[in-house]
């Protein structure tokens, strides 16, 4: 495991050799200042996060493929053995242990509702709720889910729940099918009510489920169609997941990659119609957002769907070619009803993992204030950051594997790790301007949204680089523009 400068960059330590490999992000407790993490061995370590010095470790059994998940002073995680672990944070000493009976590869969430209840994702399509106090079931449930072929016949690789607590539901991915991308003919239907009936009529092409977190049950078949990353013939993740946003009057929806043949810019197909949307968790409804759609800022072909990720009001689409995002500025009740009337963002600006070289002269501090192109890709990037500037494509051809992670958002800054392990580091250099006394008072900028946890778990472990069981970023400040460019723009890349 190796640590990083958050101002630099620069590496800061390197654990020992844990002995095999590390397949999941860790968790950090600030409270002990440590960093927990599995190995594909069955082994979980406690390090020192100041100094990568490992404190304690055991040996839970099976392969860990899960993140820990830390939750008041436990600190959980399963393995492949089909067991999920609690133990005390600082003796690492067991407090229970929960037999799901089936391989555990999806990480798992937190909500404190009815006590507080742990939601697992067993290789069996079984969801369950845990007690977190003692490890007892609250409830088991079956979902739809194909295997992947080339995944181990795997139901939930990397994925994980999505908690809404004021909605008092949890969200569930599961793998599907690559061929079930081009049914029905002509892209998903064009409403709410069409999608519902045919995936109603068509159960085994579901694999977005809200679940009650009282008892397992769904209120409603959720009208969502799959994509995800595919390549082949064979799509490489399970769809990415929804994030779910806390609005102002404490109510939450949830923002997702939606397939409506609306959204279709030409000719239209499965891997046409991609687009996003902002669902009603109490109803199922979903109203379209604007997407600025393969316009220079999201690339959004259904079998490229990428991890999502929310700070305040800004959504990021970490696709492996480029990181984009929108910041949503309206979302009034009349607005959402069809693609040509969405709910109103603005761009962010692009980061780019490869610029080609020979283009963009006035490059500077890894900016390009040009248009930008990636070598041999025919899509028009709009002026803003890259990682590399070279003329093969560093991306190309690893774009399909999993390291493809979502951006994540602390203290202002959003960090995307890219598919080949570089990370970019972006912070807005916008200063607010200094009021001119006059006549007429006249109101000064200063930045509004600051990050809005999505729900309210106490957890502090989070799946994965690509977003949080909860989908709840740390961030405690969101950049008014997405890291929007000035005059001086600031990034720092490895």
């Amino acid at each position: 495991m190796r640590a990083i400068s958050e101002a630099t960059g620069q590496l800061a330590w390197v654990s020992e050799n844990l002995g095999a490999p590390i397949l999941n992000t860790g968790a950090y407790d600030a409270a002990t200042n440590s960093v927990y993490v599995g190995t594909s061995d069955g082994r979980f370590w406690r390090l020192d996060a100041a100094t990568g010095q490992t404190i304690r470790s055991n040996r839970p059994g099976g392969e860990i493929r899960m993140a820990p998940l830390l939750v008041d002073d436990t600190i959980l995680i399963g393995s492949t053995s089909g067991d999920f672990y609690a133990f005390d944070k600082e003796s690492l000493s067991q407090r229970w242990m929960y037999p799901a009976g089936a391989p555990l590869i999806g990480s798992a969430a937190y909500s404190p509702n009815y006590g507080g209840l742990i939601i697992l994702l067993a290789e069996d399509r079984s969801v369950h709720a845990v007690r977190a106090v003692d490890g007892a079931r609250w409830w088991r449930v079956v979902v739809n889910a194909d295997r992947d072929p080339l995944r181990n016949d795997r139901s939930f690789n990397d994925t994980y729940p999505v908690v809404s607590d004021a909605n008092d539901v949890v969200i569930i991915r599961s793998y599907i099918d690559w061929d079930k991308m081009w049914q029905p003919a002509g892209g998903a239907q064009s409403t709410v009510s069409a999608i519902r009936t045919w995936l109603t009529q068509n159960p085994t092409y579901q694999s977005f489920f809200v679940l009650r977190l009282a008892n397992g049950t769904s209120p409603y078949v959720a009208p969502v169609m799959a994509g995800a990353i595919g390549n082949g013939g064979d799509f490489e993740s399970v769809p990415p997941q929804a994030v779910v946003k806390r609005l102002p009057d404490n109510s939450e929806v949830a923002y997702l990659l939606w397939r409506n043949r609306q959204a279709c810019l030409s000719a239209c197909d499965g891997r046409e119609d991609t687009t996003l949307g902002e669902m009603d968790l109490t109803t199922g409804n979903i109203r379209f957002v604007r997407d600025y759609k393969n316009a220079g800022t999201m690339r959004l072909p259904t079998d490229e769907q990428s991890p999502l990720s929310m700070a305040g009001d800004t959504l990021l689409h970490a696709h492996w070619m480029l990181l984009g995002s929108v910041r949503i500025t309206e979302r009034s009740p009349g607005r959402g009803d069809s693609y040509s009337n969405p709910i109103l963002t603005s761009e962010g600006t692009p980061v780019l993992n490869t610029l080609s070289s020979g283009s963009c002269s006035t490059r500077s501090n890894h900016y390009c204030p040009q248009g930008m192109y990636s070598p041999g890709e025919g899509f028009p990037v709009d002026p803003g950051f890259y990682i590399y500037y070279s003329n093969t494509r560093v991306y190309d051809p690893p774009y399909w594997t999993t390291p493809v992670r979502s951006a994540i958002i602390s203290n202002g800054v959003i960090y995307w790790k890219s598919n080949d392990g570089a990370i970019i580091a972006l912070q807005s250099s916008w200063i607010p301007p200094t009021p001119t006394p006059s006549n007429t008072p006249t109101a000064t900028l200063t930045p509004t949204d600051t990050a809005t946890p999505t729900s309210s778990p106490t957890a502090s472990a989070t799946p994965t680089d690509t977003a949080t069981p909860t989908s709840s970023p740390t961030a405690s400040a969101t950049p008014t523009d997405t890291a929007t460019p000035t005059s001086s723009p600031t990034a720092s890349a490895t």
